[in-house]
């Protein structure tokens, strides 16, 4: 069955559109070309593969040491990305102008959604603003006073778990293994009220 002249003319115009939207990022000119930064590493990822590596440190650290405190870096496709890490600068779109100036974009927060559904992370605008308002007691200073009790229980047992690991000659801990096994035994009792155990068994918890 021979297909139409209109049918081919639109898939023609879907293949041109989504060459397009792959390729215009390295063609056309953008503002945050004049800003440094390091190299794409793949025409595909750009530097997302070196920035979530986990054990990308000393690439992270060299963004500090060979550029300023406001980094372009590439996305998928070409994306321009800007990595900042200026305290002031932060401070203004995470916190001053986080609502007004700074929204996040709509892919990021339809992602946010489906990861971890329609939270204080997953929402902006009034609904955001809402959440955070009931949330706000939870981080007052009385309440985490009145935590003070329980932080000192887990940190015992932080130490102990340390010293414990020390004690059997071992000649390297991974400090930060233990920092993320206290975290979620800090979030697990100070914010759902149950323990994960997770400083309890020399094993690692899966979900540290």
């Amino acid at each position: 069955m021979p297909f139409s002249t209109e049918l081919v003319a639109f898939v023609l115009l879907g293949v041109a559109w989504i060459l397009w939207r792959l390729t215009r990022n390295f063609i056309l000119r953008s503002p945050l070309d004049n800003i440094p930064g390091p190299a794409s590493a793949s025409w595909v990822k750009g530097n997302l593969g070196q920035l979530y590596d986990r054990n990308g440190w000393e690439w992270l650290d060299n963004l500090g040491n060979n550029y300023s405190k406001v980094v372009k870096l590439r996305g998928l496709f070409g994306h321009h990305m800007l990595y900042v890490f200026d305290p002031l600068a932060l401070h203004h779109i995470l916190v001053k102008d986080a609502e007004e100036v700074y929204e996040s974009t709509e892919w990021s927060l339809q992602t946010t959604q489906i990861t971890v559904g329609p939270g204080l992370t997953g929402v902006h605008g009034l609904r955001h603003r809402k959440q955070r308002k009931m949330l706000n007691p939870v981080f007052s200073a009385k309440h985490l006073r009145s935590m003070t009790t329980l932080f000192y229980s887990v940190v015992h047992r932080f130490s102990n778990g340390i010293g414990a690991e020390v004690g059997e000659n071992t000649t390297t801990v991974d400090i930060m293994e233990w920092f993320s096994r206290a975290a979620l035994e800090l979030i697990a009792q100070g914010g759902l009220g149950i323990s994960m155990d997770s400083l309890g068994d020399p094993t690692p918890n899966p979900l540290a």
